[in-house]
């Protein structure tokens, strides 16, 4: 897939040799989770950007973060899934963000 192309050297041979894409959703509750606004109102929310994302792209992911109250924001050198492809560097930022 593309994404490995993005990934951290080290990480490559580490990849399994074929990801599952799935189109379904899946659910963990077993009924519909209630939104309550005032209370999603209440967290804290950070925004992580991905400047080399090709599902979202930059320009749309700062609008997005600039209509919700951020808590703070950090941009990371990576495409849309940076958990596979930068999740040493991820990490730090969110250990940054949430201290």
């Amino acid at each position: 897939p593309e994404f490995y192309k993005m990934m951290d050297a080290d990480l490559v041979g580490k990849a399994p040799p074929e990801i599952a894409v799935y189109s379904a959703s899946y659910s963990v509750a077993e009924s519909v989770v209630e939104f309550d606004e005032k209370i999603m109102d209440q967290i804290p929310k950070y925004y992580i950007h991905t400047s080399r994302d090709q599902v979202v792209p930059l320009s749309r992911q700062k609008k997005y973060a600039q209509r919700i109250k951020m808590a703070g924001t950090e941009t990371i050198d990576a495409g849309h899934l940076p958990f596979l492809t930068k999740p040493k560097e991820l990490s730090e930022i969110l250990l940054k963000l949430l201290n």
